[in-house]
């Protein structure tokens, strides 16, 4: 993802987790224990927002990028007697291609969005007591200074992401396998916009299952978990404890 989708996608969660858990329904809220004043979400609807948060997010993020990432395939897929200009391929874009493949893109990353936004906030929540932006929780309670809270909010996070990354990724394997499959077919036919029908995502899934087996649906798996694992866990540390320190320095 670029970095201006990735922006997006992260303010885009981001905002949809903070509207929900503002706006709980009655179901979701708990009463406060003995000893407390404060309710609280339920464990399920502390799940299930960052779910379809991320999910939704990451929905709308491909939509808007799926035009540039054909554009993008179409001058990988040329050959050096065949270079065409990126403004011819944008005049020849036509409305009824701007989105061929996208539907394979969405079965691989929207499942792995939700699984990974729901795995991250679970994995944060049972370290620190608290999920996205809510700080160090249990963690900061030692007496260390607030560079130490700082630090340990950095390991929590990238634990939590790195970890919920690679759960996602497992899951969602089969339909990175498909996708990868489809650009390899696009590039050898170098016509990435032809009108000619691909087969169907799941078709592609139970002929690859029938022929190949698990391993054919888990291959690439091993260098795709050691590509996720550390990117979702940086990613994620970053834009947990940065914005912090930022707003305490100009604070």
């Amino acid at each position: 993802m670029s970095v201006p989708g990735q922006v997006v996608y992260m303010v885009g969660y981001d905002w949809g987790r903070r509207t929900a858990f503002a706006h709980a329904p009655e179901w979701a809220v708990v009463p406060p224990r003995v000893g407390e004043t404060e309710t609280r979400l339920s464990p399920v609807y502390l799940t299930v927002v960052p779910l379809f948060a991320g999910a939704l997010s990451r929905t709308v993020v491909a939509a808007l990028l799926s035009p540039a990432e054909l554009l993008r395939t179409q001058l990988q897929a040329q050959t050096s007697s065949s270079r065409t200009s990126l403004l011819s391929l944008v005049q020849n874009l036509r409305w009824t291609t701007a989105w061929k493949g996208l539907g394979p893109t969405l079965w691989r990353d929207v499942p792995f969005s939700g699984i990974y936004w729901a795995g991250y906030e679970g994995i944060k929540r049972a370290l620190t007591g608290k999920g996205l932006g809510e700080g160090t929780g249990t963690l900061g309670k030692a007496g260390g200074t607030d560079r130490d809270d700082k630090w340990k909010e950095f390991g929590a996070a990238f634990v939590s992401g790195a970890g919920s990354g690679m759960i996602a990724a497992t899951l969602t394997n089969p339909f990175d396998v498909v996708k990868t499959r489809r650009q390899a077919l696009t590039a050898a036919t170098h016509s990435p916009s032809s009108a000619l029908p691909s087969p169907k995502t799941f078709s592609i899934l139970a002929d690859i299952a029938r022929k190949e087996g698990w391993r054919g649906l888990t291959q690439g798996l091993t260098p795709r978990l050691a590509k996720v694992g550390p990117a979702c866990g940086l990613m994620i540390s970053v834009y947990e404890v940065v914005p912090s320190l930022l707003h305490r320095k100009h604070g």
